[in-house]
């Protein structure tokens, strides 16, 4: 059985990310998995006594495992594998243990933006499985996936319907309703300039996919076509709709292109308010 790897959030978190992920790992029909990292800057006694911050580092994961046994106990889900762990770096951590050929999908709340750490982008750029990110602050009355689709690669169709594929699996298995968006790439100058040309280019795109959809049964009204930044396309559009999931893929930029110009999935974190799937281009799909 394919097996879901969930971060526990922190206990001051908004979001119950044990209740969403073994909502979401039940029906998808996948075994759930949940794991917590503590790491803490000792201050007093326990910063300079080696034996005293051994009992600090004790305790603190004694507690965390206690609140997580209690919270799965209380979710029907007590046999749920549970794992604690001292670790200063996360995304380290979790990267190397969530290998592609043990598990198929990793839930995560995101980091709040007023306390941001890059542990998400971390797992953006190198984790090798898709990537549920929870939102702190989710969309009332939101029951739509959305997809996002690049036209600004000739070779992508294999990506998007492999993204389709993942969003009609993830709204099927979140009862919501599958909308697609072909989003194209064009500076705010050019798109004001020239609007017709990058009309047609949609338009052409939307006939050329129209009839490779109808097996996923989504209907003509549940196609967008944006011209523009994708970061603000997909934020305003996923708020627009009021979007529960949005799917976008990642091409796990690094190095000095990574810096330079980042990736869409990582840009519409500070404003997204619909939980992000991030499906790695070179990684393992969602199991379909």
């Amino acid at each position: 059985m394919e097996r879901v790897f969930i971060i526990a959030a922190k206990q001051e978190a908004c979001v119950d990310v044990l209740e969403l992920g073994l909502t979401i790992a039940k029906a998808l029909g996948m075994k759930a998995e949940v794991f917590d990292y503590l790491h803490e800057q000792f201050n007093g006694d326990e910063k300079y006594n080696p034996r005293l911050a051994g009992i600090a580092k004790h305790d603190m994961l004694a507690a965390a495992k206690a609140r997580h046994t209690q919270a799965l106990a209380e979710l029907g889900a007590g046999s749920t594998p549970l794992t604690v762990e001292w670790g200063t770096h996360l995304a380290e951590h979790a990267i190397s243990r969530a290998n592609p050929a043990d598990y198929h999908l990793m839930i995560k709340a995101v980091h709040p933006v007023d306390r941001f750490m890059p542990t998400d982008w971390h797992l953006i750029r190198n984790t090798r499985i898709p990537l549920l990110l929870m939102t702190e602050k989710p969309l009332k009355n939101s029951n739509i996936t959305l997809v996002s689709l690049n036209l600004d690669d000739p070779s992508g169709d294999d990506k998007n319907f492999s993204l389709v594929a993942q969003g009609h699996k993830l709204a099927k298995a979140t009862a919501t309703e599958l909308h697609l968006v072909f989003v194209k790439r064009v500076s705010m100058v050019l798109r004001d300039l020239d609007l017709s040309s990058h009309q047609a280019q949609l338009d052409a795109a939307h006939e050329k996919y129209d009839q490779r959809l109808e097996s996923f049964g989504i209907a003509k009204e549940a196609l967008h076509l944006m011209v523009g930044d994708p970061k603000l396309c997909l934020v305003d559009l996923a708020c627009k709709l009021k979007s529960a999931y949005l799917v976008v893929g990642t091409e796990q930029r690094k190095g000095l292109m990574g810096l330079m110009i980042g990736n869409t999935a990582e840009a519409i974190l500070e404003h997204i308010h619909s939980n992000v799937l991030v499906v790695p281009s070179k990684g393992e799909p969602l199991p379909i």
